[in-house]
């Protein structure tokens, strides 16, 4: 959308990166400066691994209207987790060579 090419990175990298993001929830008027690619491309796949869930959002401006948004699910915070615990032992790690090297 919008003529801007879709990030490269891996999902798991984008997961991370939106996380916080999708924990406010995302609705198609949230303007995050990505082309429209969390809205339109990310968050839909997402819900197909089950780690963001689609919910009714009011739209702001008609009110008898309502759109679709997107949020992280409970197994998405689960996923982060185990993420994050995943990427900590890594470091540390990491530290421990480097505290050992010579």
């Amino acid at each position: 959308m919008f003529r801007r090419l879709a990030p490269t990175d891996n999902f798991l990298v984008l997961f991370r990166f939106y996380y916080i993001i999708l924990n406010k929830g995302v609705g198609i008027e949230r303007n995050i400066d990505d082309g429209g690619y969390l809205y339109s491309v990310f968050a839909p796949r997402m819900v197909g691994y089950g780690l963001v869930e689609t919910y009714q959002k009011p739209d702001d401006n008609l009110p008898d209207v309502t759109d679709i948004a997107y949020k992280t699910s409970a197994l998405g915070h689960k996923f982060h987790s185990s993420l994050d615990k995943v990427i900590l032992a890594e470091k540390l790690k990491e530290l421990k060579i480097k505290k050992t090297a010579p």
